[in-house]
């Protein structure tokens, strides 16, 4: 973990003593492709799921952008006609950290990699290389389970982009507020849908430039996703669209303020803790910042809790019938190696939470159950639960002098799951011991 956070100061380093990106002609400010910070279901649209309490989600994207820039219709009295041939790399940097079982935040920082033109006349161009925006963003879900919710974004975006006539001179930050609500149906079809208003503070316009700064936008987007278990993959597509909220400002170039972009990706589960995306996007609309065509490539990889709760380690379920049947689960982390049934010697204390209650309460019968997530053979799986189980039966009955004839190891394998094996706490959620103890 050190050495995955020591990485990630360093690279961030690298980037902010490079040089700001300063703009020319016209200058630019949407950059309408923008992976979430917390990695989880979707690309760039948000789903009402939070990190969980002390996870930590570090994303690298790059994007490869066609004919995105905007061109002038008229500059000095000369028609210039011809797309300027663009060809733009972009990067996107993300952290993402839960605070709170509701609550996670996150930063990103965006920066253009490269940049090339057939013509220059009269285009919305870059002038170097560098950070765009330093980003901020925060969510609440304030009502949801494991398969469906609603929560609120807010986001600040701080454009470090100079001589940018989109925003104008001595312009503030760009307030984005969003209401999030998604959906899964049968496990395996995720739906999800954001509005919210771009609020921004535009500056002066900036003389000998043929157009007044961005006002204040609608902004919405729609996501669906299919998980396919069998290979660890989600197959995604978003919508993504913006439009003015008030009158349009003066603006004669080629390009509409409204935006209405398209995306078609793939989002594969390499490792539990390490996602890999490719995809495609397009512009449905011609618009300021969307390309005819987009490439992006990413991973999100996720790591933690950097802090958790005892309580939260070994947690009581309740059941149907409480006087009856008690429930104990412990997350599969906490207990073995990854692909190991070989109990750890540090989870020892916490299987004590469990024998003890055994051993002072009188029971007539234990029902051990081992579970895992998705990834992998089915019949593997299968077989590592069973053999988690029988190692927790003989732990306790040993250690703690219980009658073995009592409790009953059963391997589920991924067939149960309580949460969506599409992402990584989902899957954390999943892989884990249930002991159901019968009075």
């Amino acid at each position: 973990m050190k050495d995955t956070l020591r990485s990630f100061a360093i690279v961030i380093t690298s980037i902010f003593f490079t040089s700001q990106v300063y703009a020319n002609i016209v200058g630019t400010d949407v950059q309408n492709f923008n992976p979430t910070t917390n990695g989880l279901d979707f690309v760039t649209v948000q789903s009402s799921e939070t990190l969980q309490p002390g996870l930590v989600n570090i994303g690298f994207f790059l994007n490869y952008a066609a004919n995105s820039l905007a061109y002038t219709q008229n500059v000095g009295g000369q028609v210039v006609s011809r797309k300027p041939g663009d060809r733009i790399l972009g990067m996107d940097l993300n952290l993402g950290l839960g605070l709170t079982e509701n609550w996670d935040v996150g930063f990103s920082l965006p920066a253009v990699l490269s940049q090339e033109l057939k013509e220059t006349t009269g285009v919305a161009k870059y002038d170097s290389q560098g950070l765009t925006e330093i980003r901020a963003n925060t969510k609440y879900r304030f009502w949801g389970d494991s398969s469906r919710g609603v929560a609120a974004v807010i986001s600040i975006n701080n454009s470090l982009i100079q001589d940018n006539a989109f925003i104008g001179s001595g312009a503030g930050p760009t307030i984005n507020y969003e209401l999030v609500a998604d959906t899964t149906i049968a496990e395996k079809f995720g739906i999800a849908a954001n509005i919210g208003y771009r609020q921004r503070n535009p500056g002066k316009p900036i003389a000998g430039f043929p157009f007044e700064p961005f006002e204040n936008q609608y902004i919405y987007s729609l996501a669906a996703n299919y998980h396919i278990a069998s290979i660890d993959t989600k197959l995604i597509g978003e919508i993504f669209a913006s439009q003015p909220a008030e009158k349009k400002v003066n603006f004669t170039n080629n390009r509409s303020q409204e935006t209405l972009e398209s995306l078609i990706g793939l989002k594969h589960d390499y490792t539990p803790s390490l996602a890999l995306h490719g995809g495609l996007g397009s512009q449905l609309q011609k618009s300021v910042a969307s390309p005819e065509w987009r490439v992006y490539v990413g991973l999100n990889y996720v790591f933690g809790p950097l802090w958790t709760k005892k309580e939260t380690i070994v947690a009581k379920v309740e059941t149907p019938e409480p006087k009856k049947t008690k429930q104990f689960r412990m997350k599969g982390e906490i207990l073995f190696e990854f692909n190991s049934a070989e109990i750890k010697p540090e989870a020892f204390e916490y299987l004590k939470i469990i024998g003890e209650d055994l051993q002072q309460n009188s029971f007539v019968h234990l029902t051990i159950e081992g579970h895992t997530d998705s990834i992998g053979n089915d019949d593997y799986n299968l077989k590592l639960s069973q053999a988690r189980a029988n190692s927790v039966k003989e732990h306790l009955a040993t250690r703690y002098k219980l009658d073995s004839a009592k409790i009953t190891p059963i391997g589920k394998g991924e067939s149960e799951p309580i949460s969506d094996n599409g992402n990584y706490q989902g899957r954390r959620e999943n892989r884990r011991v249930e002991f159901l103890v019968d009075r």
